[in-house]
């Protein structure tokens, strides 16, 4: 009786009319299946979009770093807490300072530029720069001056720096154009000396002094 009924499986779906109804009705349920899966993952996939979208890093400022990294490293210098570098007591020139000015003026150019105390050039600001040389009707006059004095002092605001070590000299000082440039420096922001730096900043302050 089984082999009878398996045979009777085996020659219905050896039968080629069966094949063709099931093909047929095996492809419009893949059809409908397929339709019915589009709908109902096409919400998902837009759940999925914006979820991506907002747990996107825009840049690597979103997440917070363990480790700190001074990004301005004259910040130290601007609180008046750096360390200076005093030197010998009889060395030439003195490095008492951490920002040094200097004003070099010639026949033909003007130049001026903020030096550290360990040698290297910070900021300048000369009149063979073409986008300064371009708007001045002379590299060598007191309105060239003038203008150095307004960059360098706008270029070192921008870099962190409003206070820098003069040692121009007095008889320097009364030249036209040294007035024109320090004048310049001084009303763009810039203050011509340096704080002293506070060297005991760690220890404790003592609020209630007994001789007070």
């Amino acid at each position: 009786m089984l082999r009878s009924i398996t045979y009777a499986v085996w020659r219905g779906t050896n039968n080629p009319r069966w094949r063709v109804k099931a093909r047929a009705a095996t492809s419009l349920a893949q059809r409908l299946h397929s339709s019915e899966a589009s709908t109902q993952a096409a919400p998902q996939d837009e759940d999925a979009d914006t979820l991506q979208v907002s747990d996107e890093r825009l840049s690597e400022n979103d997440v917070v770093s363990p480790n700190f990294v001074n990004r301005n490293p004259r910040n130290l210098e601007r609180m008046a807490v750096a360390q200076r570098d005093k030197g010998w007591s009889r060395s030439h020139p003195r490095k008492n300072y951490w920002h040094k000015l200097h004003f070099e003026k010639s026949n033909w150019h003007t130049r001026a530029y903020i030096q550290h105390y360990n040698g290297n050039v910070v900021i300048s600001a000369s009149t063979k720069e073409w986008a300064i040389k371009k708007h001045l009707y002379s590299t060598a006059d007191v309105s060239a001056a003038e203008n150095i004095g307004r960059i360098l002092a706008q270029r070192c605001l921008e870099s962190g720096i409003s206070y820098v070590h003069c040692e121009i000299d007095s008889e320097t000082r009364s030249y036209e154009r040294v007035i024109a440039f320090l004048n310049a420096l001084c009303d763009g922001g810039m203050v011509l000396s340096e704080p002293k730096p506070i060297r005991n900043f760690r220890e404790p302050v003592d609020y209630f002094p007994e001789d007070y």
